[in-house]
């Protein structure tokens, strides 16, 4: 899906993760085979949270958003700070 007519409206929860494996491969590892059994999506706001799933205890978490996605760890960005971000990436880009 590209970014720009790619809208989280009606996704599934696949649609949501392929998104995002899609983008972690062309943005930070490319050798990254990720499986959607290591990943949560969790509904958040007009976005979804995707975060590793099981017993990896980690803070680090991505949001996505309507072709767009950020990563960031709430040991140093709260939830809410980071969809913000999000939003005013989206607002920029217009």
């Amino acid at each position: 899906p590209s970014g720009e007519d790619w809208t989280l409206e009606n996704k599934t929860d696949k649609e949501v993760f392929d998104f995002f494996a899609d983008w972690y491969s062309r943005n930070i590892d490319a050798s990254a085979h990720l499986h959607p059994n290591d990943w949560k999506v969790i509904p958040y706001e007009d976005a979804y949270i995707v975060k590793r799933s099981g017993n990896k205890r980690t803070s680090y978490m991505h949001l996505v958003r309507d072709g767009d996605c950020i990563g960031f760890s709430v040991a140093f960005l709260s939830l809410e700070k980071a969809y913000q971000k999000l939003l005013e990436r989206k607002n920029s880009q217009e």
